[in-house]
């Protein structure tokens, strides 16, 4: 479908709707005049303007940071833009391998990005289909071996970065994700006043799939707080726990940003989570982990990292053949008893900021 009849058709359905369509509209005229501005300074510098496309789901964007870095090795010169919305900007912000950002108002912005194949050089979408904005119903649509990608069979190719990439008409199955941490930030989380040593945790994850119960969380932090003598600090958008803060616990949950939340992982002793956005931050700061993974979709096993995580000396993934709600709390406990005392006896202060 031509981009004018994509516009056409989807004026009326978005008549429930209707400041998204202007707001919409909007967006879409500010961006390429973005991207006509970079498309001039490219030229004027004899450089490329190559586009990369993901414009959601933070751990999925964080994962593949690896193919900023792959291309900057491949065009050195280049100007490398990167579309994602807004509130991602702050895990991409500072990278060195990423000259631009733009922020789409949806998913439906990006897919008309793209029609625009005059402003670039090249483009990237990393997206994988079936996508769509939940008001324009209109389509992502993939051809050729791109096509073959889903999110019914992604897993079945590897790592997030590897099916991302796939779906990009590319192949790139290893990389360290990367999120730089400002002195603004670091500073940030100097003003939480955490203690000198933590382990940091989340429990929650988008759609509820890879929870674990708050019980086994509940006894964790006891057994953690009681056998090592650390605070427990969650991180999330809402904690599930029910319980109060004090010395052996701190509820972050909704008072810190993705920058901020990476800062805090980063100077912990541990991380435990599930599989979700911040395992992903852990893995990109290099903190050590334990990640929680049970049955996911079609899938009773399956990889998610590349990089730190991927390496079994940094990360114990505990897996557990049904939903992850159901892996034994003991298995967890043995694990953290195993890695938290190599952790602590070392001169080196685990909080590497």
């Amino acid at each position: 479908m031509s981009f004018t009849n994509a516009f056409t058709e989807l004026r009326p359905r978005l008549k429930p709707y209707p400041g998204h369509f202007r707001l919409l509209v909007t967006s879409l005229l500010r961006n390429l005049t973005r991207l006509l501005a970079l498309r001039l300074r490219a030229w004027l510098t004899g450089r490329k303007l190559i586009v990369i496309g993901l414009p959601e789901r933070m751990g999925d964007i964080v994962a593949c940071t690896p193919f900023a870095t792959w291309l900057r090795q491949q065009h050195p010169q280049s100007l490398i833009v990167w579309v994602a919305r807004l509130p991602y900007h702050e895990v991409l912000r500072g990278n060195s391998n990423i000259d631009a950002l733009l922020s789409p108002y949806c998913i439906t912005e990006w897919i008309w990005l793209k029609k625009f194949q005059r402003i670039y050089d090249q483009l990237y979408d990393l997206l994988i289909p079936p996508k769509c904005c939940e008001k324009c119903q209109h389509g992502l649509i993939k051809e050729g071996a791109a096509a073959d990608i889903s999110f019914q069979n992604y897993f079945d190719f590897g790592s997030l970065l590897s099916a991302h990439t796939r779906s990009a008409g590319c192949s790139l199955d290893e990389g360290d994700p990367e999120v730089p941490i400002s002195r603004e930030i670091a500073g940030r989380v100097d003003r939480l006043k955490l203690p000198e040593r933590y382990v940091c945790i989340h429990t929650t994850s988008e759609d509820g799939l890879k929870d674990w119960q708050p019980t086994h969380w509940n006894r964790l932090i006891d057994h953690i707080n009681g056998v090592h003598g650390l605070c427990v600090v969650e991180l999330g958008l809402r904690s599930p726990l029910d319980r109060d803060d004090d010395e052996s616990y701190r509820n972050l949950c909704g008072q810190t940003g993705l920058a901020e939340s990476a800062g805090v992982i980063r100077r912990a002793a541990l991380f435990i989570g599930i599989d979700s956005g911040p395992a992903h931050l852990a893995n990109a700061v290099k903190t050590p982990g334990v990640i929680l993974l049970g049955r996911f979709g079609t899938w009773d096993f399956y990889m998610p990292y590349t990089g730190f995580y991927a390496d079994s000396r940094n990360c114990r993934i505990l897996r557990h053949a049904g939903p992850v709600t159901d892996l034994p709390v003991d298995l967890c406990l043995v694990a953290v008893d195993e890695v938290l005392p190599v952790l602590l006896d070392t001169t080196e202060d685990p909080q590497h900021a």
